[in-house]
């Protein structure tokens, strides 16, 4: 061989040395059963005729007896054998010697071995062995079996001996020592040909061998023999040339690689069998299409259903399938699945010991002589209404792959990012404009926020709760650091001095200002208490009411002044004295008599007019009678006007003392000062001062001056202190709005802190470009839920991708009008189709391979088919399963496109050259050696 890899390959499928039994035989009683009776020849002759063997049983007391510990194992053999062969006189019947051992445990050794190595690999190794060569290694003298035939033992109980079978009538030189022979000593050991006496063939040997002093020795012993891989290295030594052409053996042989896009598999519609997700017919359009693939997974993925499936798919499409697998019970596995889905008459089986040629013989015949199967008509049915189901729901899948613009990622992407969150936590928020952002958004997003976890150290949890929180100048120079510290600094006594005010406003006046702009309100209002004359204790808690009764008094007060400046004119001040009553008489007077002559000329008329007369002044105004009449009416008017006034002053005169002169009362000057008065009281600010008496109010003025005066200075905030408010968001801390007991201890704890700026204006960077991004307030909302800080990242992706999702599935009607009733339902249609089509697929691929079937109407007697037929009619002498798969190659693969074997049973029956295949399937191919699988692979 050309290739040494190859050639180190190939020697490792030998075994020639002297562990190996089949060069080195030793005569174990514990595992060999040496059969004395009848002789060798007699066994052969029958067993080359299939019969059956029982064994002859010896009760254990009479072999104790006979077996003496002094003598020779050949002498205690020759004892044996003369006392109880004459006692066997049933044909077939064997008469074992074990030796000192009891015959029943060593073929229980036996049987064990065999039916363990059967059940693991597939391959028999119990033989009963005729002839053996005495050969020499140097000095040493050693012993190798001859021909070896295959046994299998029935079950057998306690006491009772195993019958034995041939399992087949096909004799084996032994191939390791013809091996050894050859190639170490030039000596090749004569084929064995069917129906030559085993003496015949033990005298070809011995004329061999004899010249270089071996020997040769008619035994029949029964043991376990493993030889099969010598068939393994014949098939690469005579394959050499055809196994390096293969381009899958180049690769292994490391000449070369290939891969496989799996994109272009293409969309043909599949003739699975058994169901098969999308990851498992990607393998199988990989395999359609020609690539050499691996296929990994766990125990129960399914790989036994892909291999299936990959059988059916392959004879579906016309080509031939080698399935290998070292163990029996992984071919089992998949064999069991082709058998249930009908396809096991497409199959055959030659994992070793199966091979049993009339029966592989008998089943060949069986086809060819079959009815060919043909198609139910209701199969394109079938199919046509999974291909419209599987469209319905395609379309769904259609929309749900579909890349969204901006996020540049389907839905389905993202359910799956939603879900690989893995977020535990229920947070209902809504982004808004979430159909214009992207993944770039959300990556700055997340960033910002774990920016935002970093800074809890020096922050806090909740950067509201920060003293710091409203400070949004991010200017961390040192002089603009250096002002705040100052501005702060020249605050806090301020604020502790307003702090005393207020308390001393409650206290002695109960006067309730809460924050800077309240008490500049009170300051303002003392201040202009301390200097009215006109307010007072009384005003103070009614001035609406004061002002009202002012406002009503001077009006009256204006109409009595205007009459009494008409009176004064012409009349002296005495006037004014005239009451109300004399009033009447005078126009009592003035309105007696019966005309009005008599009323003008009458003398009561000279009595009122001389009385007015009496209060004239030097210039009488009463020359004539309209001059009297307008007199006494306006005289009359400011009496009623008087009574008016008198009647609605009230406790004016009390509430205004000093300042009250009856209707002379300066009223203006009243509703001026109370109207000032009420335009401080934008609040309640006047406490208990309206309870105080004129005593206690006089005395408090001179305090109100001084409060005053005070409050209106430390209010203003002006300065550093002024600019320093103007760095605070005043939607977050107004300092003139804001409680000043709260105020004071927030800039106390800035003061204690002012440590933290730095870091403040730092963090207000991220802060800002938050707000910007308009993160912020789910920031906020998250804080306030009191969830785990380190978690706000990945809550917010959570949150991100589920308003991703549902703007998508309500923005799109296909998607909104999903009906989960409707989707189940057509579901459920697929699923049942789908089961049906796997039926069908069965059926189809049973109708294609059946249209295949070579017609027996008119057969060639040269035909492969004629000779199939022919050994089918043998009862003896057929033709071994090597030679009649070589000669038989393109029927049999016609009518069984699909060989399930071992790496073993490959090189055994298949002769290289004449048969091949489209596709050969490795099951666990993890467990089986290059060397072993070579011959397999170069076969496809």
């Amino acid at each position: 061989m050309e290739n040494a890899k190859l050639q180190r390959w190939a020697e490792l499928l030998l075994d020639t040395g002297k562990r190996n039994n089949l060069i080195n035989f030793k005569n174990r009683y514990s595992s060999v059963c040496d059969v004395v009776y009848p002789d060798a020849e007699s066994i052969f002759a029958s067993a080359i005729a299939d019969a059956s063997f029982s064994v002859y049983n010896l009760a254990n007391e009479e072999r104790r007896d006979l077996y003496n510990d002094e003598l020779d194992d050949e002498s205690n053999k020759e004892a044996f054998l003369a006392t109880f062969s004459p006692r066997v006189n049933k044909a077939n019947t064997l008469l074992v010697y074990t030796a000192g051992e009891k015959t029943e445990r060593t073929f229980r050794n036996i049987y064990k071995k065999s039916k363990s190595v059967l059940q693991e690999t597939g391959v028999n190794i119990a033989y009963i062995a005729f002839g053996f060569i005495n050969w020499k290694d140097g000095s040493e003298s050693l012993f190798a079996p001859l021909l070896l035939l295959p046994v299998v033992f029935s079950p057998f109980g306690v006491g009772k001996l195993p019958e034995i079978e041939i399992l087949e009538s096909e004799i084996t030189v032994n191939p390791s020592f013809a091996y050894k022979c050859e190639c170490e000593y030039g000596i090749k050991l004569p084929e064995y040909v069917f129906g030559t006496g085993l003496n015949d063939y033990l005298e070809l040997v011995k004329e061999r061998v004899e010249p270089i002093g071996w020997f040769v020795t008619k035994e029949c012993k029964i043991s376990t023999f493993s030889f099969l891989k010598i068939n393994m290295y014949r098939d690469i030594e005579d394959n050499a040339e055809l196994i390096t052409q293969n381009q899958n053996v180049r690769v292994l042989l490391g000449e070369g690689s290939s891969c496989y896009d799996f994109s272009a598999e293409g969309d043909k519609r599949l003739s699975n069998v058994i169901d098969a997700d999308n990851s498992q017919e990607q393998a199988i359009r990989a395999v359609l299409n020609g690539q050499s693939i691996v296929l990994q997974g766990p125990p129960g993925t399914g790989k036994s259903q892909t291999i299936t499936n990959i059988i059916a798919e392959c004879m579906a499409n016309g080509k031939t399938v080698l399935f290998v697998s070292e163990k029996l019970a992984a071919l089992n596995v998949v064999y069991e699945k082709l058998k249930n889905a009908g396809l096991n008459e497409l199959c055959l089986e030659l994992h070793s010991h199966k091979a049993n040629k009339k029966d592989l013989i008998a089943e060949i015949c069986n086809c060819l002589k079959s009815e060919k199967c043909r198609l139910n008509a209701k199969a394109e049915g079938v199919l046509a209404r999974r291909e419209e189901e599987e469209k319905g729901l395609n379309a769904y899948v259609d929309k749900l792959h579909q890349k969204q613009p901006n996020i540049e990622k389907s839905l389905y992407e993202l359910i799956n990012c939603y879900f690989d969150c893995g977020c535990d936590i229920d947070v209902k928020y809504s982004i808004s404009n979430i159909g214009l952002k992207n993944e770039g958004y959300l990556y700055e997003a997340v960033n910002l926020m774990e920016e935002y976890v970093a800074y809890q150290d020096v922050i806090g949890v909740d950067y509201r709760k920060n003293c710091w929180y409203g400070y949004n100048n991010p200017d961390s120079s040192y002089s603009a650091l250096n002002k705040t510290e100052r501005a702060i600094n020249d605050l806090v006594p301020i604020l502790a001095s307003v702090k005393n005010i207020k308390g001393q406003l409650k206290e002695k006046y109960s006067i309730e200002a809460k924050s800077l702009s309240q008490l500049n309100a009170v300051g303002k209002l003392l201040t202009f208490l301390a200097k009215s004359k006109i307010i007072n204790e009384k005003i103070i808690p009614q001035p609406r009411y004061v002002c009202d009764r002012a406002s009503a008094l001077n009006e009256i007060s204006k109409k009595i002044k205007e009459k009494r400046g008409l009176l004064l004119t012409h009349f002296n001040p005495s006037i004014l004295l005239v009451d109300s009553e004399q009033t009447q008489k005078l126009i009592q007077s003035l309105n007696d008599g019966s005309s009005l002559v008599a009323r003008v000329f009458g003398k009561k008329y000279k009595e009122v007019t001389q009385f007015l007369a009496l209060h004239a002044k030097s210039n009488n105004p009463l020359k004539d009678k309209a001059s009297v009449y307008s007199v006494v009416n306006i005289l009359r008017e400011y009496n009623l006007l008087l009574s008016l006034f008198n009647e609605n002053v009230g406790d004016m005169a009390e509430i205004l003392g000093e300042n009250f002169s009856s209707f002379d009362t300066d009223w203006n000057a009243v509703i001026n000062e109370i109207t000032k008065y009420r335009a401080y009281l934008s609040f309640d600010l006047t406490g208990r001062l309206g309870d105080l008496n004129s005593e206690e109010y006089a005395l408090a003025k001179s305090d109100f001056e001084l409060l005053g005066a005070q409050l209106t200075q430390k209010c203003a905030l002006q300065g550093e202190i002024y600019h320093l408010v103007l760095n605070y968001d005043s939607e977050i801390l107004n300092f003139y709005n804001f409680n000043v007991d709260r105020l004071y201890e927030i800039i106390l704890d800035c003061k204690n802190n002012i440590e933290q700026l730095r870091s403040w204006c730092a963090f207000l960077g991220a802060n800002n470009r938050a707000k910007g991004l308009g993160v912020s307030d789910f920031i906020d909302f998250y804080l306030d839920q009191n969830l785990p800080l380190a978690d706000m990242p990945r809550v917010y992706k959570w949150v991100f991708y589920f308003n991703y999702i549902e703007y998508i599935i309500s923005s799109n009607p296909e998607l909104e009008g999903f009906s989960r009733i409707l989707q189940d339902r057509r579901v459920k249609n697929f699923v049942k189709t789908d089961k049906e089509c796997l039926d069908v697929n069965k059926a189809v691929i049973r109708a294609r391979m059946s249209d295949k079937k070579p017609s027996l109407a008119s057969v060639s007697p040269e035909s492969q088919i004629a000779m199939i037929l022919h050994e089918g009619e043998k009862k003896r002498m057929q033709k071994s399963i090597r030679n009649l798969l070589a000669e038989g190659c393109e029927v049999i693969q016609t009518l069984k496109p699909c060989f399930l074997m071992s790496p073993l049973s490959v090189s055994t029956f298949l002769t290289g050259g004449r048969m091949s295949f489209d596709v050969v399937v490795f099951d666990e191919a993890s467990q089986i050696f290059p060397q072993d699988d070579i011959g397999a692979i170069y076969r496809g």
